[in-house]
């Protein structure tokens, strides 16, 4: 990311963020998996976050409770 505008790379960041979503829909939809991504963007702290199923027992706390710590 060296080299380039505070605007490329938003650009950049918001194509890879979609790719990364379209992705785990496809993982959801085509292999059966319940996914959830939690994204960070520390320039602004923003966190951005993503399931393939609505199911009201997902929340972002239980999902960040259940992951390992490592």
């Amino acid at each position: 990311m060296a080299g380039q505008t505070k605007k490329e790379r938003n650009t950049q960041r918001r194509k890879r963020r979609w790719g990364v979503e379209h992705k785990a829909y496809e993982m959801g939809k085509l292999c059966g998996f319940e996914v959830a991504l939690i994204m960070h963007n520390p320039e602004n702290g923003e966190y951005y976050t993503f399931r393939t199923t609505d199911q009201t027992s997902w929340n972002m706390d239980q999902i960040v409770s259940s992951v390992p710590n490592g």
